[in-house]
């Protein structure tokens, strides 16, 4: 004889007599199962039961499986079924809205001052559209690309509509220019600092002043033989041609000159009519005739318009 393995059921082998007892105390065994089992249904870590509906009766709660209750809502709109949200449900843009704000954002940013590029060859009257612009070499600020010097600096260009405004800021002398488009033409560049400019060549010094108006002087030596003039009296002459170290915007200057001569003999000068940049002077000595030749100085002083 055998034994079943779970419940312990007695199995007679084929050469075992029938024995009523064996018959009864397998009947037992199973019946104190089926016992243990219906006291289990419905009980608490038992076995689930069905309703006449075939559906559970011990059915979690939302509570016992951490779930959300249908009966909460998202915007309004109660979880017992599918949920569509619209961009107006939650405060948000629309596709339109996003995509015109995307355009409006994309516009300020190319219009901003803020640093757009390195500048290398562009010629600056392209250069319309808002923004700071670095010129790191000088060799590369030419006068033919429209720069007002030829400097390394800092373009600041601000840009609206037809209109448009440059201000260059120098590198080295921390001069400021400025120039404006007026829809078909730049205009000339204008130094707004320093608001007085000079310099000096080999024909003399300039000063330069915003308004336009520009001092030019010097001195010149001069040597040479006297002409006789056109009267008795003894009147000699020297002709003298003094050039300005920078050019006057037209022949409304006035000059104004002094002369050392050897022996300290007097003279008068005038400007020749016909120059343009420069003025003759005429240099009328009274001497005596056996005085054949004087030398000295000019000291001049032209005063007129740069621009």
């Amino acid at each position: 004889m055998t034994n079943t393995t779970y419940l312990n059921l007695k199995k007679p082998g084929d050469d075992d007599f029938y024995n009523i007892q064996d018959h009864n105390d397998n009947a037992d065994l199973i019946d104190a199962e089926l016992k243990s089992i219906h006291d289990q249904r419905g009980a608490a870590n038992g076995l689930a039961t069905l309703d006449a509906s075939g559906k559970l009766v011990q059915k979690p709660t939302p509570v016992d499986i951490g779930a959300v209750p249908t009966a909460r809502t998202v915007n309004q709109k109660p979880l017992s079924s599918d949920i569509t949200l619209t961009a107006a449900d939650v405060e948000a843009f629309s596709a339109v809205a996003g995509q015109d704000l995307k355009t409006a954002l994309e516009t300020l940013t190319t219009q901003s001052l803020s640093l757009k590029q390195d500048l290398t060859n562009e010629d600056l009257d392209t250069m319309k559209a808002s923004g700071m612009y670095i010129q790191n070499y000088t060799a590369s600020a030419a006068t033919d690309l429209h720069y007002p010097v030829k400097a390394a600096g800092c373009l600041l260009v601000i840009g609206y509509t037809a209109k448009a405004y440059q201000y260059y800021m120098c590198q080295n002398d921390s001069s400021i220019w400025a120039r404006r488009f007026n829809s078909r033409d730049w205009c000339a560049w204008e130094q707004l600092y320093p608001t007085v400019t000079s310099g000096s060549n080999d024909k003399g010094t300039w000063v330069k002043y915003p308004d336009g108006t520009m001092i030019c002087y010097g001195v010149k030596a001069f040597s040479g033989s006297l002409e006789p003039g056109d009267d008795e009296t003894g009147t000699k002459a020297i002709i003298q041609q003094i050039d300005f170290p920078q050019s006057f915007k037209d022949t409304g200057y006035v000059v104004n000159a002094a002369t050392n001569l050897d022996g300290g003999y007097s003279a008068y000068l005038g400007r020749s009519p016909d120059r343009y940049n420069d003025f003759t002077a005429l240099l009328f000595i009274m001497t005596d005739s056996r005085q054949t030749s004087a030398s000295g100085d000019i000291r001049w002083q032209a005063i007129g318009r740069w621009k």
